[in-house]
């Protein structure tokens, strides 16, 4: 999705959430949003199909667009518990819009409700005080829990995630951690934690890959990549021992950093990448071709988080993708769990990723 409509999709949704269109059970019309947007109507029927895919809104024609997430304006609905969010703002289609969604409708179907304090960009330069400032609104509002994915892609990372999950704990809110922990394995959880088996879901990839026929393999992630990446690291060199390879060390490259890029492509001679996620496969694909290799037909890329099948810019490519909706119903199973004892330990639960091979016969390298 471009940016305008990108803009608007996350406009939208904020009002949605903030409880700005409370009582409202459409979206204003087309014209009113447009002129409001100073958009075109594609434009705006671009962010539109985005809430849509997110379960935010339904459309019906001639009739308009129904909002199905509840919205959120003050204390929860029906005395229900009042629920919040902290998900960094990744990019397009980054699985914290689909599990926001479903987290929001989850809630409301047991008379509780879920409010966003917005979007944060982890690259932001006011990061740490945006943190405080939601913070501080939660706390305000008394919420009964947060529902929270730690931060990536900043070099403060590790303290901006021990941070948030400090404050929230020192308010004596419960927390539930989504797709990753707030420090690396194999350091003890002190949190409720709800993810992907990032371990087998890599194993798995990796598997797959080599029974392509693929022998150059390696695994990239851009710098500051959460813990995560290391899990996957461990089932990436797990595929590779077990099929009597070598075991590698991770790849961290800035695609954006041209020289650097092109020096590990022409160092190690990959003929498959394994990527941290669809999102940084589309960056390595781009890189790739500017330096004249095809995809696939030089070099293989591969990722998690099957975001070929809703983003159009990205290309498929094999990928993992993650069980979004029993993730988001774990997670509140988990905080209901934690409010009732808030002494128990931490439960970890993690599900499989589903496959999604998109690398075809017509695209295997001839290993002679």
């Amino acid at each position: 999705m471009d940016s305008k409509p990108r803009t608007i999709y996350h406009d939208l949704l904020s009002r949605i959430t903030r409880g700005d269109l409370r009582g409202k059970t459409t979206l204003p019309t087309e014209a009113v949003l447009a002129k409001h947007y100073d958009c075109s109507r594609p434009t705006l029927r671009k962010a539109i199909g985005e809430l849509k895919r997110t379960g935010v809104v339904n459309t019906v024609r001639g009739s308009g667009a129904y909002i199905t997430a509840p919205s959120q304006s003050g204390p929860a609905a029906g005395g229900g518990n009042l629920f919040a969010v902290i998900f960094p703002n990744l990019g397009p289609g980054h699985f914290s819009d689909p599990v926001c969604s479903m987290l929001a409708m989850h809630t409301s179907a047991r008379g509780d409700s879920l409010v966003w304090g917005g979007y944060i960009s982890p690259k932001s330069d006011m990061l740490k005080l945006d943190i405080q400032r939601i913070c501080e609104q939660y706390i305000t509002r008394k919420i009964a829990g947060l529902f929270f994915s730690p931060f990536e892609y900043n070099s403060k990372v590790d303290q901006i995630n021990r941070e948030i999950a400090a404050i929230i704990s020192r308010a004596n809110i419960p927390l539930v951690l989504i797709d990753s922990d707030i420090q690396a394995y194999p350091a003890p959880n002190n949190f409720d934690l709800v993810s992907m088996d990032h371990i087998q879901a890599s194993y798995i990839l990796t598997e797959h890959i080599i029974g392509r026929n693929f022998r150059r393999i390696f695994f990239f992630a851009p710098p500051n990549s959460r813990h995560t990446i290391k899990l996957r690291l461990m089932g990436y060199n797990a595929a590779l021992i077990d099929h009597g390879f070598a075991p590698e060390e991770l790849i961290v490259c800035d695609t954006d950093d041209t020289d650097a890029f092109s020096r590990f492509i022409h160092e190690k001679k990959p003929d498959a990448l394994i990527c941290s996620n669809d999102i940084t496969a589309a960056g390595v694909i781009n890189s790739l071709e500017k330096l004249g290799l095809r995809v696939p037909g030089d070099i293989a890329v591969a990722g998690f988080d099957y975001l070929s099948r809703a983003i159009p810019f990205v290309r498929p490519i094999t990928s993992i993708e993650q069980p979004l909706d029993t993730i988001a119903k774990t997670a509140l199973s988990l905080m209901l769990s934690r409010i009732e004892d808030p002494r128990k330990a931490p439960s970890r639960i993690v599900f499989p990723g589903k496959l999604f091979p998109e690398i075809t016969s017509s695209c295997l390298k001839n290993i002679e």
